[in-house]
């Protein structure tokens, strides 16, 4: 048979219909096969409960999972908040307190505190960039600003009663960089939004009292080693100190820079805010 035949044939099959006779002849045996051949119990029993124990065991999971999903995604779009926005109670009542609580180790909370800092001085600057800087939110922007630089302020203590000046000195390096960075950043942006002026005035004020205390911990730092015979061990530290302190200070403020949009090259701007 060839090619031409085959297709002859299908079309042929395709036209043919079945008389009502031959219809209803058909479904009585297929009736009649059914009858002969019924469906054990035991499978219609577990074909019965199949059901309710997929829904009992793996509904619920399901669910859960799909919570514990939307609930990531929704805690990852507050991350991007600024206040005023629907999902800015999420981001510092919830995600900023979870991370809180896995946070282990005193430097690491340190640290931790610092980011909280931070991230109340980059709102400041994106509200204030937006023209959204109203006076109730700067007051509570510069209220979060102090209660933070507290809890820093009081764990670096802790290290320095400690006498654990070498720690307390990196800590208050890595603080006074961030600080910096910001100072900079703030800076730009009170030229033309004078409403931030007073943010950037308390943050070059913290820098400054940051770095008289990162010093007084370095000199005790090293009168501690001389005592102990390690004075050069300690010139060392200090060295080392303030190249990775410029280094964490400059890749915070190319961070910055490109996270605001913000060109802070006075030469090339004169000293104005130039949007990327």
């Amino acid at each position: 048979m060839n090619n031409e035949d085959i297709i002859k044939s299908f079309i042929e099959a395709k036209n043919m219909t079945l008389t009502r006779g031959e219809k209803i002849g058909i479904r009585q045996f297929l009736l009649e096969v059914i009858r002969e051949n019924p469906v054990r119990k035991e499978v219609l029993a577990s074909l019965q409960y199949q059901r309710p124990i997929f829904n009992l065991v793996f509904r619920p999971i399901s669910l859960i999972l799909l919570g514990v999903l939307s609930f990531a995604g929704i805690s990852l779009a507050a991350g991007n908040s600024l206040p005023g926005d629907f999902l800015y109670p999420l981001k510092v009542n919830v995600n900023e307190e979870v991370k809180g609580l896995l946070t282990l180790g005193e430097e690491a909370k340190v640290d931790f505190e610092v980011e909280r800092l931070t991230n109340r001085l980059e709102e400041a600057e994106k509200l204030a960039l937006a023209g959204r800087l109203d006076e109730e939110t700067k007051a509570k922007i510069e209220s979060d600003f102090e209660k933070h630089s507290e809890k820093v302020d009081e764990k670096i203590g802790e290290f320095e009663s400690q006498e654990n000046f070498r720690v307390a000195s990196d800590l208050s390096a890595g603080f006074e960089s961030a600080l910096k960075a910001h100072e900079k950043a703030l800076n730009k942006i009170a030229q033309e939004k004078k409403e931030i002026d007073s943010i950037f005035a308390k943050t070059k004020e913290k820098a400054q009292d940051v770095s008289k205390s990162k010093s007084e911990s370095q000199n005790k730092f090293l009168e501690k080693t001389k005592k102990e015979g390690r004075e050069d061990f300690a010139k060392e530290i200090i060295l080392n100190q303030r190249s990775i302190q410029a280094a964490e200070e400059a890749r915070l403020t190319i961070r910055l820079r490109d996270r605001l949009k913000l060109d802070f090259d006075d030469d090339d701007n004169n000293g104005k805010i130039f949007k990327k």
